[in-house]
């Protein structure tokens, strides 16, 4: 019975972290690129239109984005369907600012979901080694308080689309990939398990602008600590190495050549994005910039110091615990996260610069590390936990509880970031003019306050689809 109250106390803990983001997020203003995304705008045609970038590998064709096509599917066709679902249980208006709220809260779930069973080794959300993580993990996730200090979700809808969205799916992967192997390995995976990591690696590099190199490296880091594992008898080196590759699971011979290939395909193909014409930076110069924001970035703030602190301690207390497999695993997994995060770190500025994000590293550019850092947390608790005596996790329920607390409560902020935006749109609804001067006290879907009337004409179109305003064709702002 104790067991049970404990459990329904921690689902109903996860829950409401859920509930309050999705509040949260409702209460966020819509960012500047979604109708060009939805409508869409002329230069992302193309990229909906040929969705494995055909145009590109055979006839050198440029244009925006041609490796981002399911980012832009997903997003789009999500926008001209949900928003229309809301209006069934909201007004028009606040349905747009709804549907934004859902998406990101099942991000949220998705990858909450993911990382936790990695973390406590199972899938079986009811039980204590995949709720005891869950519940660390999701205070982690910040809305208000910490989001662009170690933001997964990002405030912009845009952005969540391409960067979360996209990074789960690569988690899944590498998730799906770890259960079949602890439960018999590829041979007796089900034929729907086998296809869905044979198709994933499609979705996963014509995604997000992240996902190709880091599905690179992982692949690499992965294949070279399994090769590492094995061991061979043979004195011909060709032998030997045969046989040793012959020992790695074959999950991951069958399906990391797809992902690697995909991946490479990816980055080729994204050599003829033309969005990076717009901005040009030498290689040199993006590193001095990227390393001059560096002391900033990791210690300009305290939250990444602490979350990072707090995986370090559970290691060094580990380090007084029975020395099990599931202990050595751990330590390894570290090993690999710190490899990766380091070799991710300095290949950054070769992914490519943009003049909104001068500095390189950023937030948004560093989630993958900061998912890395989620499951970490979890995952060094969950084995804590089971190591220590029973005597003393009353003390790691204090330490654990203080490491909530601290990041739960600069983000538990209920500020209406969007208060405005939805007058400005109101206005607008309540127009009969072709052309509408909005009061310039927020910026209304957009990134800037628009000046230009031209500017606002596919936010209008959006707006006549969901039918939140009639009239209006252009908007500005003096």
């Amino acid at each position: 019975m104790k067991a049970k109250i404990i459990n329904i106390s921690l689902v109903l803990l996860i829950l409401f972290k859920l509930v309050l983001s999705f509040i949260q997020q409702a209460r966020i203003s819509l960012d500047g690129d979604m109708a060009s995304i939805i409508v869409p705008s002329k230069s992302y045609e193309k990229v909906m239109q040929d969705p494995f970038a055909l145009s590109v590998l055979l006839k050198h064709e440029s244009y925006a984005a041609p490796n981002r096509s399911f980012a832009h599917w997903m997003m789009a066709d999500y926008f001209r369907t949900v928003p229309f679902f809301m209006q069934n249980f909201t007004n028009k208006i606040d349905s747009i600012y709804a549907s934004v709220a859902l998406a990101k809260v099942l991000m949220q779930a998705f990858l909450l979901y993911l990382l936790a069973s990695l973390a406590g080794g199972t899938r079986k959300i009811r039980s204590r080694e995949f709720l005891f993580p869950a519940v660390l993990i999701s205070f982690l996730f910040q809305t208000a308080g910490f989001n662009q200090y170690i933001g997964v979700i990002d405030r912009s809808i845009t952005y969540a689309f391409f960067y979360a969205l996209p990074m789960s799916f690569l988690v899944l992967f590498f998730q799906m990939l770890l259960f079949i192997e602890k439960n018999g390995g590829w041979k007796n995976a089900g034929i729907i398990r086998k296809i869905t990591l044979i198709a994933l690696p499609i979705l996963i590099s014509l995604s997000g602008p992240l996902n190709p190199g880091v599905a690179l490296i992982v692949c690499v880091l992965i294949f070279c600590n399994e090769f590492w594992k094995t061991k061979s008898r043979n004195e011909n080196i060709f032998s030997t190495l045969f046989a040793r590759i012959k020992q790695i699971p074959q999950s991951i011979r069958i399906t990391f050549p797809i992902l690697i290939l995909l991946s490479m395909y990816s980055w080729y193909i994204g050599q003829f994005n033309s969005e990076n014409f717009n901005f040009s930076l030498p290689i040199k110069e993006r590193y001095l910039r990227m390393f001059d924001v560096m002391p900033d970035f990791f210690f300009g703030n305290s939250a990444l110091p602490v979350l990072i602190l707090f995986i370090l301690l559970n290691y060094i207390f580990l380090r007084f615990t029975p020395n099990t497999k599931e202990r050595s695993d751990l330590f390894q997994s570290g090993k690999l996260i710190l490899i990766f995060s380091l070799v991710y770190l300095l290949l950054l500025p070769l992914g490519g610069y943009r003049g909104y994000r001068p500095t390189i590293l950023r937030w948004d550019t560093f989630v993958p590390v900061y998912i890395c850092l989620y499951f970490l947390a979890g995952y060094t608790s969950v084995v804590l936990f089971k190591q220590i005596l029973p005597q003393t996790r009353k003390i790691q329920f204090v330490w654990l509880l203080s490491f909530c607390v601290y990041f739960f409560i600069p983000d538990a902020s209920l500020y209406k970031d969007n208060k405005y935006e939805r007058l400005r749109l109101k206005d607008l609804a309540n127009s009969q003019e072709e052309m509408v001067e909005l009061k310039n006290d927020c910026t209304v879907m957009a990134w800037v306050l628009l000046r230009d009337y031209r500017e606002s004409e596919l936010n209008c179109k959006l707006l006549k689809y969901w039918g939140v305003i009639e009239k209006p064709r252009f908007y500005f702002q003096k």
